[in-house]
């Protein structure tokens, strides 16, 4: 079924997406706008894209796809020399099409360019497989998940391939091979430096009042923020999560940017779209306002419309083997070393440093008393300090 007849317009998930600055999403093979209370135009392409499971723990199930997918190749290509030859005999048999169903229907529109391979892959050697497959075929795909992708990126460009990848996604190193493994934070900067397209998601796509939405380190835009960490500018980062997002779904004619004749699919924000402290107001879907921060009850208490907003943190990434002099310390300062004084310490002239008198009688700090006993000089009071009382 549809979008628009399995979806509830009136989800508070729905509305939770649209604060978190979605308003275009991938609902099974349709992709779909959150028009917030309204089905109206809600669909913008349905069927954008044929799964296929190309995972090398199944290897029969690998060479089943590729048997098919020539198959239907074969097929095309008897399809045309039938059209090319019934002009000249008019008797010219028409293949038959009769076993052209059910998934062989989606592979002929694979590769008659009408729909999009949807595939998931992560190793290095599961997407040079993928790579292999696009090119032998000419069939364009899209690959979900990519960790390993930044180290087979110049086969991925060459064959067309199109990556979604979450930049934060973890995967270690393996020590049996002398090449390149693992994640890299890079992943998103080399794969767009060899031309392949790039779009981001959150680690979590579904939303949900404790997944995707309303934890602010979640959200689809941290996940481009992690991408300019790892060497992606700022605006290629924003372009994975607009227009390059709505190019790899088919869409790019209708949103992803603002432009003349598309819809009217835009986002209000009060900062930096990249920085975890920006908040949406206003989420716009096919020209009408589908979210008002300051009319809902979810974010409305988080500076309201109005208030000024804190002031950000001096960024210091990337770190830094010597911090800048005049950054502030917690640490309170080092106390004033005070110089020590040695008893009878001579002067230069061989003289004790003691004062003497003029005839030469070493002057005692202590008077002797009446009664024989030294009495100790008065010293007087220190002086009070400014602001002491």
């Amino acid at each position: 079924s549809p979008p628009q007849d399995r979806s509830d317009v009136y989800s508070m998930n729905m509305l939770v997406a649209l604060a978190g600055g979605i308003t275009t999403v991938l609902s099974g093979n349709d992709v779909a706008k959150l028009t917030f209370g309204s089905i109206d135009d809600m669909v913008i392409r349905e069927g954008a894209f044929v799964n296929l499971n190309y995972s090398s723990s199944r290897p029969l199930e690998r060479r089943e796809l590729w048997n098919d997918l020539t198959r239907v190749r074969d097929y095309l290509r008897d399809v045309r020399n039938w059209e090319i030859n019934k002009k000249r005999d008019e008797e010219a048999k028409e293949p038959d099409k009769e076993w052209l169903k059910g998934k062989f229907e989606g592979y002929r529109k694979l590769l008659d360019g009408q729909a999009v391979a949807m595939m998931t892959a992560n190793g290095a050697q599961e997407l040079r497989d993928v790579a292999e497959l696009a090119r032998h075929f000419g069939i364009r795909v899209v690959v979900r998940g990519g960790i390993e992708a930044w180290t087979v990126a110049p086969e991925l460009g060459r064959a067309g391939v199109s990556a979604i990848i979450t930049p934060r996604d973890t995967y270690d190193p393996d020590p049996k091979f002398n090449r390149p493994t693992g994640s890299s934070i890079e992943n998103a900067r080399i794969l767009h430096e060899h031309g392949v397209p790039v779009a981001i998601i959150p680690g979590t796509t579904g939303i949900t009042y404790w997944g995707l939405a309303g934890r602010d380190l979640l959200h689809t835009n941290m996940e481009a923020a992690f991408a300019v960490r790892g060497g992606l500018s700022n605006e290629d980062a924003l372009r994975t999560i607009t227009i390059d997002a709505a190019r790899i779904l088919g869409v790019d004619d209708q949103v992803g940017s603002l432009e003349v004749g598309k819809d009217g699919d835009m986002i209000v924000t009060d900062g930096d779209p990249l920085s975890f402290m920006t908040q949406v107001h206003y989420a716009v879907v096919n020209g009408r306002v589908a979210y008002d921060k300051s009319k809902d009850t979810l974010f409305a208490h988080i500076r309201p419309t109005g208030e000024v907003k804190p002031v950000e943190f001096d960024d210091y990434w990337p770190r830094q083997l010597e911090w800048p002099a005049d950054i502030p310390t917690t640490n309170p300062p080092e106390p004033e070393a005070t110089p020590e004084v040695k008893p009878n310490e001579q002067n230069a002239d061989g003289a004790n440093s003691d004062s003497e008198s003029a005839d030469g009688v070493k002057k005692d700090d202590a008077a002797p008393t009446p009664d024989g006993e030294k009495k100790e000089p008065d010293t007087p009071a220190p002086a009070d300090k400014p602001g002491a009382h």
